[in-house]
């Protein structure tokens, strides 16, 4: 929708960004198609509990979070276990996780951080790059690092808000 993550972080979203929100969230509601779990999900095994049968795509941001801790054998854990939600219900699993600081720009493989599971669960792995700002939105490049079952590629793509509309060029 246009928000600054960081106005986010900091529960400082104007009222300008609230009525961007509730635009996104009332247009992706109107087929029933958006379910939006209002209440913390700790760990992984909570996933199974909101899948129903038509869901399609389950969207985690910061499936990272769902880590007991930062060690790498507890992130690997989260990894295999969406992997196997994916598996066995059939759906699919776009989780949100971070790059290493020092890999900011970089949309390859060797940016993720955390565990190398997640790398190796995906089958596509998608970078995402800030391009810069036009004019009542922005551009994100994005690029596939992993993609199991088919060829990488790269795109862009522009953003207007407060509605989301997006087109390649």
């Amino acid at each position: 929708a246009g928000i600054e993550q960081s106005a986010k972080r900091k529960n400082a979203i104007t009222e300008i960004d609230k009525k961007r929100l509730l635009i996104v969230k009332n247009f992706l509601g109107v087929n029933k198609n958006l379910r939006i779990i209002k209440k913390p999900v700790h760990n992984v095994k909570q996933i199974s509990s909101f899948i129903e049968n038509d869901t399609d795509i389950v969207a985690i941001d910061g499936a990272y979070l769902m880590s007991k801790s930062p060690d790498w054998k507890d992130l690997t854990e989260v990894s295999n276990a969406l992997r196997g939600i994916s598996n066995n219900y059939g759906v699919a699993i776009v989780g949100v996780i971070q790059v290493n600081r020092s890999a900011a720009e970089k949309t390859g493989l060797e940016s993720v951080a955390g565990s190398d599971s997640f790398t190796q669960d995906a089958d596509i792995l998608l970078g995402v790059n800030n391009a810069g700002a036009i004019v009542g939105g922005r551009t994100v490049n994005i690029l596939s690092a992993k993609n199991r079952h088919g060829i990488p590629l790269q795109f862009s793509v522009n953003f207007k808000l407060p509605v989301l509309y997006s087109w390649e060029e």
